[in-house]
């Protein structure tokens, strides 16, 4: 998996526990390789696993959709992520790619 990151201006200081999380959970989506982007600036983040094969972990799209996620091992990133974010004020959710593209996970810090 590889990394890549372009994020304009400055961000909140909690920005780099999340969007570290955010990496993680993306990478799980890749489960053949692939790379990750996260991009963005103060206003929002974008987070996109790119690859052959991607599929975000199903806890996370549960989680997201206000479903229950059964707890155990690959359910640990989406919560910790989740919870991380709700507790600072964030937002989070999946966006449908561009066409043809997978879908992308944004990420809102608190206005203001």
């Amino acid at each position: 998996m590889a990394l890549a990151l372009q994020c304009e201006g400055p961000l909140p200081a909690e920005a780099g526990q999340i969007l570290l999380l955010a990496a993680m959970v993306a990478g799980e989506a890749l489960a053949k390789g692939g790379t990750v982007e996260i991009a963005g600036g103060p206003g929002e983040v974008a987070v996109l696993a790119d690859g052959p094969v991607v599929r975000w972990p199903p806890a996370l799209v549960a989680l997201l959709a206000g479903e229950s996620a059964e707890p155990g091992a690959r359910t640990v990133l989406p919560r910790l992520l989740l919870r991380l974010a709700a507790g600072h004020g964030w937002a989070a959710e999946l966006l449908a790619g561009p066409q043809g593209a997978p879908p992308l996970l944004l990420l809102r810090p608190p206005a203001g």
